[in-house]
C-alpha cells in the first residue's frame, strides 16, 4: 500500500541521513588523528640545538659579545617564530626556508672561524605556496651533523650545503646537496622506513617520511645519492597538495 511504502520511504531516507553522519563523524575522527599524530611528530625534533644555541648565547654574554648574542638572540627568536606557527602544520615555502637559513645562520654563529656556507635556490613564484613545516631544517641539519662532523679545515673544498626548491606539473622538490663525507645510503633508507632508535645517526629521517607520507600520501619519495667530499644529495618529492586537496 501507499502507506507501507511511505514508511519503507522515510526509513530509507533516515538510514541514508545515519550513514552520511556517520561518515562524516568518521572522516572528522580521521582529520583529529592525522593532526594529532602530526604533531607528536614534530614534538619529536631534536632539543638539543635550542639547549646549545642558548649555552653559546649565555657564552656570548658572559664574554661581553653583545653584538653575537644579539644577532644570536635574533635569528634563534626567528627561528622559534616559525617552529611553532600557531599550530600551523603548512606554511608559506618562504617561511620553511627563512626557517632553515636561521638554523644556519645560528649554526655558523657557533663557530670561531670555520663556516659552513649555504645557500638557497628557489623560484620567486613558488614561495608563496603552502608546504608542511619543519622539513627542510631536519635535512641540512643532518648534513651539517654528518657531513661536517670533523675539523672543517681537512676538507679538500670549501664546506658547502645548498638546497634548491624545483616544481613540476604535479610535484614539488627539494634537494639538499652537501659536499661533506657523504651518506651512508643503505642506513639511512633503512632509518627513514622503520622503527628504531637511531642516536644520532640520520637525525629525523623516519619522522620526516611519517611526516610527508600522513600529510601527503602515498606520492612522497626521498632519494639518495652520494660521491663523498664532492656532492652527496637528498632529493624529496612530494606531490602538489596535501591528500585532503587531492
Amino acid at each position: 500500500t501507499n502507506t507501507e511504502l511511505d514508511e519503507i520511504g522515510r526509513s530509507y531516507n533516515k538510514m541514508l541521513d545515519n550513514i552520511r553522519r556517520l561518515l562524516e563523524e568518521i572522516k572528522e575522527q580521521e582529520r583529529e588523528l592525522r593532526t594529532t599524530e602530526l604533531n607528536m611528530l614534530i614534538s619529536q625534533i631534536n632539543p638539543h640545538f635550542l639547549y646549545n644555541t642558548l649555552e653559546r648565547i649565555h657564552f656570548q654574554i658572559l664574554n661581553e659579545h653583545t653584538e653575537a648574542a644579539s644577532r644570536m638572540v635574533e635569528s634563534l627568536g626567528q627561528y622559534l617564530r616559525i617552529t611553532l606557527s600557531h599550530g600551523q602544520l603548512l606554511i608559506p615555502l618562504e617561511k620553511e626556508i627563512a626557517h632553515v637559513t636561521q638554523y644556519m645562520n645560528i649554526i655558523n654563529s657557533h663557530a670561531q672561524e670555520d663556516k659552513i656556507r649555504f645557500a638557497c635556490h628557489c623560484d620567486s613564484a613558488l614561495l608563496s605556496r603552502p608546504v608542511l613545516k619543519l622539513i627542510l631544517q631536519p635535512l641540512v641539519e643532518n648534513a651539517v651533523k654528518h657531513g661536517f662532523s670533523q675539523d672543517l679545515r681537512s676538507y679538500i673544498l670549501p664546506p658547502e650545503i645548498t638546497v634548491t626548491v624545483t616544481a613540476g606539473d604535479d610535484y614539488l622538490q627539494y634537494e639538499i646537496a652537501d659536499n661533506g663525507k657523504g651518506i651512508d645510503i643503505p642506513h639511512a633508507e633503512a632509518c627513514m622506513r622503520r622503527s628504531y632508535q637511531e642516536n644520532g645517526s640520520h637525525f629525523g629521517l623516519q619522522n620526516i617520511y611519517r611526516r610527508l607520507r600522513s600529510t601527503y600520501g602515498d606520492g612522497v619519495s626521498i632519494r639518495f645519492s652520494s660521491i663523498p667530499y664532492l656532492r652527496s644529495v637528498v632529493t624529496v618529492r612530494i606531490p602538489q597538495q596535501p591528500k585532503a586537496m587531492q
